[in-house]
């Protein structure tokens, strides 16, 4: 807490005017240097190109290029390579870049900033260890480009790989609102921010492998930067969903943070039964439906909506 006075304090004498993203992102620099870490990852927030984030030269760093889909289209383009150009500028000169496997266009796109910055660049290969089987396909994917990140940076630091006991703990860390699963009066309850089609499919997919002969029921709300995308999410989630409750989140995120009527959901969505604005009585509804179905219960669709429970 200290560090946050010293900080604030800080700002406050040079009369600085930032956003709250560039506030956090500085405050965490200086932290990170004050308390002397040894490693630190950045997540960049949206995009690379403009992104407050975007402003480590220290040679090499190990870019990590995340799955890109459809997302932020508003800001970032309204074509994978429009937006795998907006993400690529992350990678700067002689850096080390990983990246899973992807489209064409994204990886063409991925490569050339590579090269123009005399880089290297490497697809992560895949891992085939049984203890990686209890995570869904989608995380799995996702352990394996971030032991490779991680392999790559201790590679570069001349320092040995980590141990077998360290990858095998590291698959049981839960992460809050990723296919998190709580469990409520007997009825399980899977909390996902998923939030775009490419997410919500790799929700879907993984949801099937854990309750193959289940359907269950859905709470969704999507915020309104989701408009353009949200048929084709609410199609995925209704090849699966039995029934769903359309709901909102708090109002409370400002204007740029509100969320798509629920009726809006309702009308476009196959499967949604019915509108409860109070999140905690749409959750309580699917949960005493689920019940009665034999089935388990999905919240999902935004951020927001599934921080609404984080505490509950």
């Amino acid at each position: 807490m200290h560090y946050f006075q010293e900080f604030t304090s800080f700002y406050a004498a040079h009369n600085l005017h930032l956003s709250y993203f560039e506030f956090l992102t500085i405050f965490s620099f200086w932290l990170f240097k004050e308390i002397d870490v040894n490693y630190i990852i950045i997540e960049v927030g949206i995009g690379g190109r403009l992104d407050t984030t975007n402003v480590i030269f220290r040679s090499p760093t190990v870019r990590v290029i995340t799955d890109i889909g459809l997302d932020h289209t508003e800001l970032l383009g309204n074509t994978l390579t429009e937006i795998a150009q907006e993400k690529a500028v992350i990678i700067h000169q002689s850096d080390s870049v990983v990246m899973n496997r992807q489209t064409t266009e994204i990886e063409t796109v991925i490569r050339q900033r590579t090269e123009s910055q005399h880089s290297q660049f490497s697809i992560a290969s895949p891992i085939i260890d049984d203890f990686l089987k209890m995570l869904p396909d989608f995380q799995q994917r996702n352990w394996t480009l971030a032991y490779r990140a991680v392999e790559k940076r201790l590679a570069l630091d001349k320092k040995p790989p980590l141990p077998k006991e360290a990858l095998e703990k590291s698959v049981y860390i839960t992460i809050p609102g990723r296919l998190e699963k709580r469990n409520v009066n007997g009825v399980n309850i899977i909390f996902d921010v998923a939030h775009n089609p490419q997410k919500i499919r790799a929700l879907i997919d993984s949801l099937r492998k854990l309750y193959p002969d289940k359907k269950p029921i859905f709470v969704v709300a999507f915020g309104q930067n989701k408009h353009s995308s949200l048929a084709e999410s609410l199609a995925i989630i209704d090849n699966l969903a039995q029934l769903a409750y359309a709901t909102t989140f708090s109002a409370n995120y400002g204007k740029n943070h509100r969320n798509i009527p629920p009726e809006t959901i309702r009308h476009v969505m196959k499967s949604a039964g019915e509108v409860e604005y109070n999140t905690d009585k749409a959750l309580a509804k699917a949960i005493k439906k689920a019940r009665q179905l034999d089935t388990y219960v999905v919240v999902a669709g935004s951020f927001y909506l599934v921080s609404e429970f984080a505490a509950s």
